[in-house]
């Protein structure tokens, strides 16, 4: 750690960027042992605001597109530390060049700019970057993507679109020469500055770019770098003759080390060794005139022990995920905001107690989420509605009436609630105080956890076992044994009744209807269906049916009104219709929300908090209020968006 008495080379404590959280500081959200209850937190926004512009900025910020302005003035600390606990090693350039994003780029992102910022719903006003466009034609199949030309690579030259032009033929190569693989793009270059893809199928414009469309509008490698392996792969015939060619890539003397990194963001790789990383403002970046920290240094630092002394001396400006206890000097403030995913357990409807929705639901009212967040050193907020989404979700994409109808199980835990339920059901405790049914069968479960999620599952436990269920549990440590437990379905192996899982896919993809309800994290709970014999025909099926008669009124918990028939394949598909209007996209989403509410498919657990701890003495306070519109959350929880505009700066002399 360098010393923080010399002021050219250190700085005082400076507030965590949420962007940084995105670098990998502490892993996925709401996994690590997080922040404790945070002392400033912005609040939520009211459903329905789709006014992309206004806001207030912080006091004294000039608004320039968004982006507020660094005061003129000497920085009162013109370098911005962060910790980090791995040493990055050379990086492989192949295979996939566009897919997803690798630990390596922990350290190689903050050098490749953003393509855009607040790009979630379809009304919201997307903060453009590195691309000045970026849409699908009407034929929802038809991909136009146009480079900024004031963006250039950090050797001078200027970003083209044949920076992802060439990488993306190398991903169609790729599909070409893999068996059972069809290409699923072509592309060509318009001009120099416009990229044009088209595809086999046709995608709704506003899932399609919260998902994979982010991911392959931003190069990571410039034309240069890339040409000659590029030249090779196409000259290849086989997938033999590919693999030979990664492997050649991927030899010590051909891959790249972080201290070579071009880039196109603001931050340039300046110096690396055993003890930081240290990134230089590009002053030739069209921003750069917003921002006023000059450097950024990520400082190695190994383990719990070193990084909660290195907060406590104030050696690093901000931290995300900081060990449990660690005192914050003077000056330092905990910060937190939602997230989009969170945590759920699936359930096993084919037990013969899950699959009672009157079981399903006082299982919801049970639980004392409250506990399980405490328990989690206060990382995590607790889903009190039970509605399939989190309260991102529920700002982004539910009117408040809906919201307001919807059966609020509560945070607490309501023990007497989920009694009545029960009782109403037919159950009652044993001579063990054990519920059972009028049969005698007893309510047993076998729960199912995995390791880095282990901090919630004792606390559900032992409230279910007080409450008179009972619970075999399982904390798993082999992730791949987890993976295929969960997918294979709760009769495979062991079994499992309820499995701890993601509530949805996390991340860019997750605030969205079709990422909520169904996607590859959500386990299929809106599943194709079964085949002839009755089998599946996706994996992750837990008995669950795509079809349920619920009430017409949303609230209507003792279906004491009319009833509707609902199918949710026939919802999910209207949902991610290319053609489906953002009208008829919000009323299926309350479908959704409200079948969810009743039927308590899964048992929600958290949702997760994006948690820091940073400098509110030295730096910019965080404005998440700023634009006042639906997904004003998602503007800075992105790569590098904040830093590489003048969002987070420093306060001057």
């Amino acid at each position: 750690m360098p010393s923080r008495h010399n002021e050219e080379t250190s700085a005082t404590r400076r507030r965590l960027l949420a962007t940084l959280g995105t670098m990998g500081v502490a892993g996925i959200a709401g996994c690590g042992s997080g922040s404790n209850t945070p002392t400033a937190s912005p609040e939520g926004k009211t459903s329905g605001s789709s006014d992309g512009g206004g806001g207030t900025a912080t006091s004294g910020d000039e608004m320039v597109d968004h982006f507020p302005v660094a005061p003129e003035g000497e920085p009162v600390e013109p370098i911005y530390d962060i910790a980090f606990g791995m040493l990055p090693g050379d990086v492989n350039m192949l295979p996939g060049p566009v897919g997803g994003l690798a630990s390596w780029q922990t350290y190689t992102r903050m050098t490749t700019a953003p393509p855009w910022a607040n790009r979630q719903r379809f009304d919201a006003e997307t903060y453009w970057h590195l691309v000045t466009e970026d849409k699908l034609e009407d034929d929802n199949k038809t991909r136009i993507t146009k480079f900024n030309d004031e963006f250039t690579w950090h050797d001078g030259k200027p970003v083209t679109a044949e920076d992802q032009f060439l990488l993306a033929k190398i991903q169609r190569k790729e599909n070409e020469l893999a068996p059972d693989t069809e290409p699923q793009q072509t592309v060509e270059m318009i001009d120099e500055q416009t990229l044009k893809r088209t595809f086999t199928t046709k995608a709704r414009e506003d899932f399609y770019f919260m998902t994979e469309g982010r991911k392959s509008a931003s190069p990571s490698w410039d034309r240069d770098l890339v040409r000659p392996w590029y030249e090779k792969i196409m000259d290849a015939t086989t997938e033999s003759e590919l693999n030979s060619i990664t492997e050649e890539a991927n030899k010590p003397e051909n891959k790249l080390p972080l201290s070579d990194r071009i880039g196109t963001s603001i931050w340039q790789v300046d110096t690396v060794n055993e003890q930081s990383a240290i990134y230089t403002k590009y002053e030739d970046h069209p921003y750069a005139d917003q921002q006023n920290i000059e450097k950024l240094r990520i400082n190695f630092v190994s383990g719990e022990s070193q990084s909660r002394l290195a907060i406590k001396n104030d050696q690093i400006d901000g931290a995300k995920g900081k060990p449990e206890g660690t005192p914050l000097p003077d000056g330092m403030t905990e910060y937190s905001w939602p997230d989009s995913g969170g945590n759920k357990y699936r359930l096993n409807w084919t037990d013969k107690h899950l699959g009672k929705r009157k079981v399903r639901q006082a299982l919801a009212y049970l639980v004392d989420h409250n506990a399980v967040v405490t328990n989690r050193q206060g990382n995590g907020f607790p889903p009190e509605l039970h509605n399939g989404m989190t309260g991102i979700g529920q700002d982004t994409w539910l009117s408040d009436s809906h919201v307001e109808s919807l059966n609020n199980y509560g945070a607490s835990g309501q023990p007497q609630k989920a009694a009545e339920l029960l009782r109403s059901a037919g159950y009652s405790k044993n001579s063990d105080g054990i519920w059972a049914d009028k049969d005698g069968d007893t309510i047993s479960w076998r729960m199912v956890d995995v390791t880095f999620w282990k901090t919630i599952g004792p606390t559900i436990r032992s409230q279910l076992k007080k409450f008179g269920i009972e619970i075999e549990y399982n904390l798993m440590e082999n992730v791949g044994d987890f993976v295929t437990l969960s997918n294979e379905g709760p009769n495979f192996g062991e079994g499992w009744d309820l499995i701890i899982w993601h509530q949805n896919g996390g991340g860019a993809g997750a605030n969205h209807p079709a990422g909520y309800y169904r996607s590859a994290w959500h386990s299929y709970i809106i599943h194709k269906g079964l085949d002839e014999s009755g089998k599946p025909t996706e994996f992750g099926f837990a008995g669950h049916p795509n079809e349920y008669e619920i009430p017409t009124k949303v609230g209507d918990m003792e279906a004491n009104g009319e009833t509707e028939t609902l199918n949710l394949w026939d919802k999910y598909e209207a949902v991610a219709a290319p053609k489906t209007s953002n009208d008829e996209l919000l009323g299926h989403a309350e479908d959704l929300s409200w079948w969810w509410n009743y039927e308590i498919p899964a048992l929600q657990t958290i949702e997760y908090q994006i948690g820091w701890a940073g400098d509110s003495q030295n730096y910019n306070h965080i404005d998440y209020t700023h634009d006042d519109n639906p997904n004003r959350w998602f503007v800075l929880n992105y790569n590098s968006i904040g830093l590489d505009r003048g969002w987070y700066h420093s306060k001057v002399k």
